[in-house]
Formats: C-alpha cells, sequence, structure tokens
C-alpha cells in the first residue's frame, strides 16, 4: 500500500523587526530627501543666478542711464541727424564754439555749473556704475570722460568723447529727457554747406587769387561814407580805430588766446550802416567769428560763428578749409568773402546782423 508523504509546511517566518523592510523604507526615504535637497540646492543657485543678473542688468542701466545723459548734456536738445558719430562730434564742437565765448572771469565763478564742465556728473555716475560693474574698460572710458570734462580747458579742447553708439557701435538717438533747458545751438557755416549751396561765387582759392580777380570789383556792396570807417590796428590785431575812439582788443578775445587773432590778416572790420562789422579767425579752434553792433554796444553783442574751418566731409579735420577772408563794407549791407581751398563764397550781412549766403 502506497503512502503519501505531507507536503512541508512553509517556513515559519521569525518574530520580530522586518530589517529588510525597514532598509528599503529607509533608502527609499534617503532617496526623497535628497531629491527634495538637490532640488532646493538647484532652486537656491537658479535664483542667486537670476538675482546676479538682475542685479547686473540694473547696474548696466544705470551705466547706460549716465551715458544717455552725459550725451544729452553735451550735445543738447536737438534730435539727432544722420550721421551717426560723426554728427554727434561736430554738434560737440558746435556747442563747444558757442561757449568758448563765455568771458574768463564767469568761467571761474560758474565752476562746474558751465558747460561742458557739469557734464562731468554723468561721467562720474558712469564711473561708479563702471566700478559695481567690475568692467576695466568701462572704468577707464568714464575716467577718461571724468578727466576731459572736469577742467575749464573742455571749454576748447577737443573731447574725443565716444557718443551715441550703441553696445554694438551704432548710432543711436541720445536721450533727451533731462535736456529741454538747454540753448539750442547756432549752426555756422561749414565747406559742406557752401557746396551743397552751389558753386562758388570766384574761383579764387588765396587772399592773392581774390585780389587779383577782376570779377571782384562787380560783387563788392555799395560803399559806405569812408570819414568813420572802422581800421584795424596793425601792430595789435583786434584793436579798431574808428576816428579818435579805440575799441580794446579785450572786446572780441575775452582774454582768452583761443578766441584772439593771431595776426592782422586775421581780423577785419568795417563799416554797415550805422554799426561795425568785426570778423577774425579765433585761435586755432575758435572758427571765423563776426560781432556786428553800434560801436557803443559791440562790447555787450555775442559772437556769431559764422564758419567754422575744421569741418569738412561730415568730420572734424586738423586741417583748416578756410585760406583767407576779406570784409568790404557797405552802405547797406557788408560783403564778407570767404576764401577755400574749393572757392570763393561770399556771405552777406545786414546792420542788423541778418546772415545770407550769396
Amino acid at each position: 500500500m502506497a503512502y503519501r508523504v505531507a507536503p512541508a509546511p512553509p517556513p515559519k517566518i521569525p518574530e520580530g523587526p522586518d530589517h529588510i523592510g525597514a532598509a528599503q523604507r529607509v533608502a527609499r526615504r534617503n532617496r526623497r530627501i535628497g531629491l527634495v535637497t538637490t532640488a532646493m540646492v538647484l532652486g537656491v543657485v537658479v535664483a542667486s543666478v537670476m538675482v546676479h543678473n538682475a542685479h547686473r542688468a540694473r547696474q548696466q542701466a544705470a551705466f547706460e542711464s549716465a551715458k544717455v545723459d552725459l550725451e544729452a548734456c553735451l550735445l543738447g536738445p536737438e534730435p539727432l541727424a544722420a550721421g551717426g558719430s560723426a554728427s554727434c562730434d561736430l554738434r560737440v564742437r558746435r556747442r563747444q564754439l558757442t561757449a568758448m565765448a563765455t568771458p574768463i572771469e564767469r568761467r571761474i565763478d560758474e565752476a562746474l555749473g558751465g558747460w561742458p564742465m557739469r557734464c562731468s556728473e554723468a561721467s562720474k555716475r558712469m564711473m561708479r556704475q563702471a566700478i559695481e560693474l567690475e568692467d576695466l574698460g568701462l572704468q577707464h572710458e568714464a575716467d577718461r570722460s571724468t578727466a576731459k570734462l572736469a577742467t575749464m580747458k573742455a571749454l576748447s579742447a577737443p573731447l574725443e568723447l565716444m557718443l551715441c553708439l550703441d553696445e554694438r557701435g551704432l548710432a543711436r538717438r541720445p536721450h533727451l529727457s533731462h535736456a529741454a533747458s538747454l540753448p539750442s545751438l547756432a549752426t555756422p557755416l561749414d565747406l559742406d554747406a557752401l557746396v551743397a549751396h552751389g558753386a562758388p561765387v570766384l574761383a579764387a582759392r588765396s587772399a592773392t587769387d581774390l585780389e587779383a580777380d577782376p570779377k571782384l570789383t562787380a560783387l563788392l556792396p555799395e560803399a559806405a561814407a569812408d570819414d568813420d570807417a572802422p581800421k584795424a590796428d596793425a601792430e595789435w590785431p583786434g584793436v579798431i580805430h574808428v576816428g579818435k575812439r579805440i575799441v580794446s582788443r579785450e572786446t572780441f578775445d575775452l582774454n582768452d588766446p583761443e578766441l584772439r587773432a593771431s595776426d592782422a590778416d586775421r581780423f577785419r572790420p568795417a563799416r554797415v550802416g550805422g554799426a561795425i562789422l568785426a570778423v577774425w579767425r579765433a585761435g586755432t579752434r575758435g572758427g571765423l567769428r563776426m560781432r556786428v553792433a553800434p560801436i557803443d554796444r559791440l562790447a555787450a553783442a555775442h559772437d556769431v560763428v559764422l564758419f567754422d574751418d575744421l569741418v569738412t566731409g561730415g568730420f572734424m579735420q586738423g586741417t583748416p578749409t578756410l585760406e583767407a577772408f576779406r570784409v568790404y563794407g557797405g552802405r547797406s549791407a557788408a560783403r564778407i568773402f570767404l576764401v577755400t581751398s574749393r572757392g570763393t563764397w561770399v556771405v552777406e550781412v545786414t546792420e542788423s546782423g541778418a546772415i545770407s549766403l550769396r
């Protein structure tokens, strides 16, 4: 008779703690904690990077704001014309030509309140922001700008600042929100303006050519009376003799070498109606200037920059384009002959100071 073997009983689970399950639970918990910790660390890192980037962006924006404020201070409220940085350079040049006529005693009194010295505040802000950005290049630019603007030499010295350029080197419009109160600029003639006006009246390119040209006589104005015609002093350029009266040189050059005619050929007075017209080449960078007023009011009259001899082709140049000039007084209007490297043009000036290019 066959016997059946009883199946083995199931293994007995030992009583006591579940070490394997506990270890698995601990491992799962540690993984969760690790994931949460990693996520938190990454979040902190990302947040820190975002905060840093935002802070740097604010610093960069503050630097750019100071830079465009510097542009607005230096250039004035006029809209920026085509031409990019060249246009900016010329506008700074025009402001310099205007500001150079500020008497020296007023420059000292105004100190940093005068143009362009007051613009150094914007460049100082540029410096502070460049330090925060830890950008040595920007620090150098801002430091150079501040040094150039901090003295009264900036009234006539070339500034050579990087203006009206964005980070890609392209021209941009200046920020003008703080410039509404700045004075408007006079726009002097230059060789570009003469060429754009039309062909020169005479082909003369030197004073000798002009005075030898038989066509000159036909272009002279109706002469004024000779008995009170002003005469320039040959030994002291800038001094005018009108009868027994003398107009001092300081009336025109304000004791500033940059406004002073260096020789008698560079200062020419004439009579126009009842007024005196004085025309002179000022220093090396002051342009061709004029004043027109009755003799008693000449000292209080403003300079008018008639011609900028350092501009051609839309850029500042080191070589003057004006070879010489001659002034002929008249009963109702005087005529100024601008002898340039391209020929001679004629400017007419009335007793009231109205200017027209013939």
